[in-house]
């Protein structure tokens, strides 16, 4: 075996665009005599053979926030006379915004507000309907179904003075707005006393769970799934779990011509106690578990052909063991042969 007086220059090429690991040229100096004997031991420096988990990652620009923002609109017309403030959480029996001092109520369901509903109309809003009236209080005796009866009616009548609305049995288009939950208001869109007619934005919301949005380049794609587990590094530091929720199912293009996937990720726990704003998403790419590594500057590289460690003995001399190298990651190095745990190995 055959190997050059001085250590192998070792480099590893920058992470290609699809995450994947090249190596560089691999070089040597001098010409080493065959059979050479290894060195005797000396006052180098060493590291030991250690398992690991290896990684190698991906960064990409997030934003921490609520997601993407959408609007609620007006359904009657009139002016504006009350709005929340920026930030408020509106939930279920709540008032949006007024319309000529008549309240706009949230109230939950996939299904929008399209139209009046009343004694007689049958539909999915009539159902959506009940389903909010029974979960704010008004449901005694009422069925939840797609037929508005005269139960209904009571219902609607006693939660329509307790929400301070037009008390005439029925709802009116522009008198409630459906959502499918709770929702956080990011701005207004009509100043104080502004006009507002059917389909006038009138505010701007988001949903209540935190999401971390990314733009994933499109030659970036490969690999990635909804469900994958992503580490995500706060503005301050702070390294926190999260999940791959959902990936655009097409991509994107830009003014330059760019494609991007929109995607957004979930943190693995209510709260990330940071406020909102630019965040690093760390992909993983590649991974093995309990693996034997050794730092990069332990490997030789033979004359020969293929790797080899030069390995402390009890005896004094050090000896050379070859080895298969796998995975890159974090200035360390994935190796096979025969080795251990423990064994100590010369760095430069």
């Amino acid at each position: 075996m055959r190997r050059s007086r001085t250590r192998a220059a070792i480099m590893l090429a920058a992470v290609a665009a699809l995450g994947l690991v090249g190596l560089a040229a691999w070089a040597t100096q001098g010409a080493g005599a065959a059979g050479a004997e290894p060195e005797a031991v000396d006052d180098r420096q060493t590291s030991t053979v250690e398992e690991r988990t290896l990684r190698v990652t991906e960064e990409l620009g997030g934003v921490l926030g609520y997601g993407e923002e959408r609007p609620i609109s007006a359904g009657a017309p009139g002016t504006l006379t009350a709005w929340p403030d920026a930030g408020k959480r509106l939930e279920r029996g709540e008032t949006l915004f007024a319309v000529n001092a008549e309240p706009t109520v949230l109230l939950y369901g996939e299904v929008p507000a399209w139209r009046a509903i009343e004694d007689g109309v049958r539909g999915p809003d009539v159902e959506q309907l009940e389903r909010n009236l029974v979960e704010l209080g008004y449901g005694d005796g009422l069925e939840v179904d797609e037929t508005w009866d005269t139960d209904t009616t009571e219902a609607v009548e006693a939660w329509q003075e307790d929400a301070g609305m037009r008390v005439d049995g029925r709802v009116d288009l522009g008198e409630i707005v459906f959502e499918p939950d709770a929702v956080i208001v990011a701005g207004v869109e009509v100043s104080r006393g502004g006009s507002v007619g059917p389909g006038t934005p009138v505010l701007r919301v988001t949903g209540t769970e935190r999401v971390i949005t990314v733009s994933l380049p499109a030659d970036r794609r490969d690999g990635i799934d909804e469900g994958d587990g992503v580490e995500v590094e706060l503005a301050d530091g702070t390294v926190v779990e999260a999940t791959v929720a959902e990936i655009d199912p097409t991509a994107a293009t830009g003014q330059d011509g760019s494609q991007t996937y929109g995607m957004r990720l979930t943190l693995d726990y209510a709260d990330a106690g940071a406020t909102d704003g630019p965040v690093w998403v760390r992909l993983v790419r590649q991974e093995r578990d309990d693996v034997l590594a050794v730092p990069v500057d332990a490997l030789l590289a033979l004359l020969e052909g293929g790797y080899a460690v030069e390995r402390m003995t009890d005896a004094g001399p050090t000896e050379l063991v070859p080895v298969e190298v796998g995975l890159f990651a974090g200035g360390w190095v994935e190796v096979s042969g025969e080795l251990a745990v423990g064994d100590e190995v010369v760095v430069p």
